[in-house]
């Protein structure tokens, strides 16, 4: 009976445990209907924008980047063949869309770009032809694609044609692709791996995953008085009685099954995907944001030379 019982409570975790013992392949999930879900409810996490933002090292880095490129100065110029001359910014500039400050407008630019891989942009012009507003449109609204084979490209947004005039910056791009690839998308492993782990820690907490421990009797015991017992101490510990003492009838006795803070929480796979996600997706140093690594014999002479690593590596391609 007691073999029966573990079995039983076991199956719970065993999709979770698939996923981390990497038998749901990527296969599997390419049979989806998106590339943000996998068939059916096997999936313990969905990799999504929100879903993804929970993730502190996708926030940490998209913050990161973002307040480091929208508070830079900027100046314009007027180059001719014989020299540079500054000019004043122009209104579209100070003020991309009334009320909304560059620094704003171009949080939610690079968000998109950083996220999503593209971003798009609503120009308005007056009658003079000059540019009055720049409105950042949500790239989960935006779909690119062309009349007939090799034909224009045009924009639909939420389903349909626009066209008017936009701006269409992109990230890294596949060959003959008309859009950037989204960082979600190709960094889905990565990014589900970290929620699964950290979604893992908040379960065990949570006493709603592994088993605190084994009720043991000395002798046989009804299936039914056997599962309602198991389940009597389920309810007790997710409604807040952690501390309250156990009462065993019959002979039985509770033999604790521990667990340490750092396995339960699986700290070296989230502190790994965590850098995983800063160094291989946003190419920024995973110790800017405070994540260690370990054994890692990588040094900066002084914080200049830190600074221009992540200039040069994380910020450049989003700067130009």
């Amino acid at each position: 009976m007691l073999t029966s019982l573990l079995r039983a409570i076991d199956q719970a975790d065993e999709r979770i445990d698939q996923w981390f013992n990497g038998t749901r392949t990527p296969e599997v999930r390419a049979q989806a209907t998106t590339w943000g879900e996998w068939p059916g409810d096997a999936s313990p996490v969905t990799v999504n924008q929100s879903s993804a933002l929970k993730l502190l090292a996708v926030t940490g880095s998209v913050q990161l980047l973002t307040e480091s490129i929208s508070t830079l100065p900027i100046d314009v110029f007027t180059r001719t063949a014989s020299a540079r001359t500054q000019r004043p910014l122009p209104v579209w500039l100070r003020e991309p869309i009334v009320g909304l400050t560059f620094i704003d407008w171009c949080t939610q630019v690079l968000t998109s770009l950083l996220l999503h891989g593209n971003a798009y942009i609503v120009v308005t012009r007056n009658a003079q032809g000059q540019i009055v507003e720049l409105t950042p449109v949500d790239p989960q609204q935006v779909t690119v694609d062309r009349v007939g084979f090799g034909g224009r490209k045009r924009y639909l947004v939420k389903g349909s044609v626009f066209n008017g005039e936009m701006v269409h910056i992109k990230g890294m791009m596949l060959p003959g692709s008309d859009v950037g690839l989204s960082p979600l998308e190709f960094a889905y492993q990565s990014i589900q791996m970290g929620l699964s782990a950290q979604q893992y820690g908040i379960d065990n907490f949570d006493g709603g995953l592994k088993m605190p421990g084994v009720i043991e009797y000395p002798g046989p015991i009804d299936p039914l008085k056997m599962s309602e017992t198991a389940r009597l101490w389920q309810r007790m510990r997710r409604k807040g009685g952690h501390g309250l003492p156990g009462v065993l009838e019959g002979g039985g006795t509770f033999k604790a099954m521990g667990i340490t803070n750092e396995a339960a929480q699986f700290l070296e796979t989230r502190q790994w995907t965590a850098a995983e996600i800063c160094a291989q997706v946003y190419l920024i140093d995973p110790r800017e944001l405070g994540i260690p690594l370990t054994g890692s014999t990588l040094e900066y002479v002084n914080s200049e030379s830190r600074m221009a690593n992540l200039v040069r590596k994380g910020m450049l391609r989003w700067i130009t």
